[in-house]
């Protein structure tokens, strides 16, 4: 058996070198064309809410396409220019907003919040860059129970909105932790507001969307006429394409109240990751994790999620409102961003894994195309057991009605599928797992790759798995 851990050996040498060749080497724009075009069909169908993807390089659109209806009561056609609410690609706006803010001298980022809110209850104890970077503990109101019932449908002022979750029960201590949290930039939108006597959207055109000439993008307050706005939809239990219930998006205020564009997320990304929105020194704040007492980093930086693609360091932000999803990803390095805009809240691709893809191939690092194998049920039960993940807490392998099921702490089980008795993977997402034996062959731990990057983590086997009831 000692040959298959020189396998795993000589897999991992040649990923190394795979990746060392393929380093300036990025994918023709036919190729790109290609595989964009194949996942575009394969994402939605004509008839239905559809989807834009738009992938560039530099200044080059390499692919700018669309698929599906805009409105489909009305069989509109989705054309790749249409607008589409973005949900949380407008917390980059607001973030970028405070740090400009803070250029001019007119916010100070480790300032207290009572600086700008005195009245909000412990204000004295958290920071605006907490507030930034989803460490601040102030709770998410999107998360009281009911609210996506009737709350949303009223319109808000956001001093109104603050005053919604200004007494819920905070998370935990200010700067003692990480959690995404839309209260934190309502507030920050509170504060621009603050400081410059403005809605916070008038701010942010001002500072941001009028100087870059994103035309496409602004706030939608429900009653103005905006061009080439798609419709919006949900898929009820029966699988049925239904309107997405109303949303006012005085209740997304700053994190998620605007509207937008592929060619204008694009441009949006391309200036602020270039220099041209922020001082070197904020834009590095800006896209760096925080440090928590723990000695771990916050799980994104601040606005943005902070990841690797093709090995190379990357930043996204996902948005959903009822109705749109949206995705935005740029790799710094190579100048290579990809936007993927969707007028359903219930689409069938993952759109962040289809924008991996779609940067990993223009990278010219495709992610591979794996193939799944039958393992022998001796194979199976192998594998199956309890190990301890790096990030703590545990994973749990489960061979059931002849196939592998995997579940984290308790959470949902979701199918594994074996590449070979050494590779493990999911139909869904990039993560992977490769497969470390002892001299004798048993299994003693996996080597987890999440989103499909180096380098793993590794997660010793502890014991034999332990079954539960079926959900």
């Amino acid at each position: 058996m000692n040959s298959i851990c020189s396998r795993c050996a000589r897999a991992v040498l040649w990923l190394s070198l795979y990746f060392v060749a393929f380093a300036h080497a990025a994918a023709p724009e036919a190729e790109v064309k290609r595989q964009a075009h194949e996942l575009l069909l394969a994402a939605v169908d004509a008839n239905t809410p559809g989807i834009v993807i738009l992938v560039t390089r530099g200044d080059e659109v390499l692919f700018r396409g669309a698929r599906g209806r805009a409105d489909v009561e009305l069989d509109a056609p989705l054309l790749p220019g249409d607008v589409f609410r973005i949900g949380s690609n407008t917390k980059p706006f607001t973030a970028a907003a405070v740090y400009k803010l803070s250029e001019q001298g007119r916010i100070a980022l480790d300032d207290p919040l009572s600086s700008y809110l005195p009245t909000f209850p412990n204000a004295a104890h958290v920071t605006v860059a907490e507030l930034l970077c989803h460490t601040s503990g102030i709770k998410d109101y999107t998360e009281t129970e009911g609210y996506f019932d009737a709350a949303i449908r009223a319109d808000v002022s956001t001093s109104q909105l603050v005053d919604v979750f200004k007494d819920l029960r905070v998370d935990f201590a200010p700067g003692t932790d990480w959690k995404y949290s839309n209260s934190g930039y309502v507030l920050l939108g509170a504060i621009i507001e603050q400081v410059t006597g403005k809605p916070w959207h008038a701010a942010i055109k001002e500072l941001l969307t009028n100087p870059l000439a994103l035309n496409n993008t602004t706030y939608d307050d429900g009653s103005a006429l905006i061009a080439r706005r798609a419709a919006g939809y949900s898929v009820d239990a029966g699988g049925h394409t239904v309107n997405a219930p109303y949303m006012s998006m005085s209740q997304a205020a700053a994190a998620g109240g605007l509207v937008s564009n592929a060619d204008d997320l694009f441009h949006w990304m391309s200036a602020l990751h270039s220099g041209k929105v922020l001082r070197a020194d904020s834009y590095r704040r800006m896209t760096t994790p925080a440090a928590l007492p723990s000695g771990r980093t916050g799980d994104s930086a601040c606005g943005l999620a902070a990841l690797r693609v093709g090995g190379e360091a990357a930043f996204e932000q996902v948005g959903r409102d009822p109705g749109f999803m949206s995705e935005t990803l740029f790799l710094p390095k190579s100048k290579i961003g990809v936007v993927v805009l969707t007028n359903t809240d219930s689409p069938h691709t993952d759109i962040s894994v289809l924008a991996a893809k779609l940067a990993a191939t223009a990278l010219g690092r495709p992610y591979p195309q794996r193939r799944p194998v039958a393992l022998k049920q001796t194979q199976m039960q192998a594998l199956a057991g309890e190990y301890q993940r790096a990030q703590g807490g545990r994973r749990t392998i489960l061979v059931r009605e002849g196939r592998l099921y995997t579940h984290r702490d308790g959470g949902m089980d979701h199918v594994l599928r074996a590449a070979s008795e050494n590779e493990l993977y999911f139909d869904e997402v990039l993560d992977y797992f490769t497969v470390t034996r002892d001299a004798s062959g048993t299994v003693t731990a996996l080597e987890e790759f999440a989103n499909g990057e180096q380098p793993p983590l590794h997660s010793p086997k502890l014991g034999d798995a332990k079954e539960r009831p079926q959900r």
